[in-house]
């Protein structure tokens, strides 16, 4: 949920004209938090999703302008783990987070 919003303050400062009862009122401030709840989830995907993109282009071009030995030997694989994870064997994937951990030429890549 948003941090700023919270639930029971949702419908404050919204004056009732005498229309629409307490049943009403339940019903807006349910869909208002059905609708805040969808927002703020699709925002953490969007971020989750943003930095699983920015690994992926790390992974292309580590593919075609390899920095190190460890990229020329076994640039197929990276495309292959950019493209297609499913296809890369865990103990791969393992070993090239290892790899980038531990590379001077790929300090601070995601």
């Amino acid at each position: 949920m948003h941090r700023d919003i919270k639930p029971q303050n949702i419908l404050i400062g919204y004056e009732n004209d005498g229309l629409r009862s307490p049943i009403h009122l339940l019903h807006f401030q349910t869909a208002l938090l059905r609708v805040l709840n969808a927002i703020t989830a699709r925002q953490d995907y969007l971020r989750n999703k943003r930095e699983e993109l920015a690994a992926t282009d790390a992974l292309i071009a580590r593919r075609f302008t390899p920095r190190c030995q460890f990229d020329r030997t076994h640039d197929r694989l990276l495309f292959d783990l950019a493209v297609d994870p499913a296809r890369v064997s865990w103990f791969w994937k393992w070993r090239e987070r290892l790899h980038r951990k531990f590379c001077y030429e790929h300090k601070g890549q995601p």
